[in-house]
C-alpha cells in the first residue's frame, strides 16, 4: 500500500465536506466506493492489493483514508447502519492519546497488529496529533442479514452521498432535516440515475 501511494500520491483527494475537518486534511482514494469501481484499480499495485479482499462476503467499498499531521475529524454519523465500517492500519504514527477513533464514548488507538470494526451509523471521530499521516484502509462490509439487498444499500448510500454533495456546492447548511433523514425530493431522482448508471457500467458484487 505504501509502495501504490508512492506512485499515485497525486491521486488522493480531500474529502468532500471539509466542513467535518478542523485542522489539516483528510484524503482518500479507492479501490472501490459502494459497488462502482474507481482509480486505484486501474493500477498494478492497486489491483493486487484488490484480490487480498475481493472474496470478502458483502464488500462493497475499499479506500484509503489518510490525516495529514495534526488534523481532527469532529464528530459525526456515517451514511447507513446496513454495513461493518473496518479500519485496517497500513502507517500508524502514534497510539492513544495522539492517534486515534472514538465511537460514541469507547475510544480506540489504532494497532498496528489488527483491524478495528464498527458501525459506521454511530457518532465517531479520529484525530492525528503527531508530525506524520495516518494511514488506513477503509473497508465497507454489508451485514450477513442483508447480503441480499447489498445493490439497494449502495444505490441509497450514493443517492445519499450525492444529495450532500449539491447541496455543498449550493451553500445550502448539510444538517437540512431532509438530508439528515434522505427524504429530500430529489433522492428518488438520483436513485434513479444511479440506479442507471449501474446498469450501463455494471455493479460489483462480492461474493456472498
Amino acid at each position: 500500500m505504501l509502495a501504490l501511494l508512492g506512485e499515485t500520491s497525486g491521486n488522493l483527494t480531500e474529502y468532500f465536506n471539509t466542513g467535518l475537518v478542523e485542522t489539516g486534511k483528510w484524503k482518500s482514494r479507492a479501490f472501490l466506493v459502494w459497488g462502482k469501481k474507481d482509480k486505484l484499480l486501474q493500477h498494478e499495485k492497486g489491483k493486487d492489493i484488490f484480490h487480498i479482499f475481493q472474496n470478502i462476503p458483502g464488500l462493497v467499498s475499499l479506500s484509503v483514508s489518510v490525516l495529514t499531521p495534526c488534523t481532527i475529524v469532529k464528530p459525526h454519523h456515517g451514511d447507513t447502519d446496513a454495513i461493518y465500517r473496518i479500519h485496517i492500519p497500513v502507517f500508524i504514527p502514534a497510539r492513544l492519546p495522539q492517534c486515534g477513533l472514538r465511537v460514541n464514548n469507547i475510544e480506540k488507538g489504532w494497532n498496528d497488529a489488527e483491524p478495528i470494526a464498527f458501525c459506521d451509523a454511530h457518532l465517531h471521530e479520529a484525530w492525528n496529533q503527531t508530525d506524520k499521516a495516518r494511514i488506513i484502509l477503509i473497508a465497507d462490509v454489508v451485514r450477513e442479514d442483508l447480503l441480499s439487498q447489498s445493490k439497494k444499500i449502495c444505490i441509497n448510500v450514493l443517492a445519499f452521498l450525492l444529495l450532500q454533495r449539491i447541496f455543498i456546492l449550493f451553500r445550502i447548511p448539510v444538517s437540512y432535516p431532509s438530508v439528515k433523514t434522505g427524504t429530500h425530493f430529489l433522492v428518488p431522482l438520483l436513485k434513479m440515475i444511479i440506479s442507471f448508471w449501474f446498469l450501463l457500467n455494471g455493479f460489483y458484487k462480492a461474493r456472498n
